[in-house]
């Protein structure tokens, strides 16, 4: 069964979660220090205002430039 939360109650051992979050703040993409890949930083906000940094990887920059305060289920990513 899939879990239904917002961001304060996902924990590193949390499996099987959905989140509401909008987008509300993007940074400028960037490249890695390497040179290896490029990425963004974002601020996604839930329902309840809590917020959370989020990095976009590489082919999702352009999928997700026009994008800022878009709403979206964000479900079971990599949480560090």
């Amino acid at each position: 069964m899939v879990l239904r939360l917002n961001i304060n109650r996902i924990e590193l051992a949390t499996r099987d979660w959905i989140c509401k979050v909008q987008i509300v703040e993007m940074g400028c993409p960037r490249e890695s220090l390497d040179k290896k890949c490029r990425f963004q930083n974002l601020i996604l906000e839930d329902e309840e205002e809590c917020q959370i940094k989020a990095v976009m990887y590489a082919d999702k920059i352009k999928q997700y430039a026009d994008k800022l305060f878009l709403i979206c289920l964000l479900a079971s990513s990599i949480i560090v």
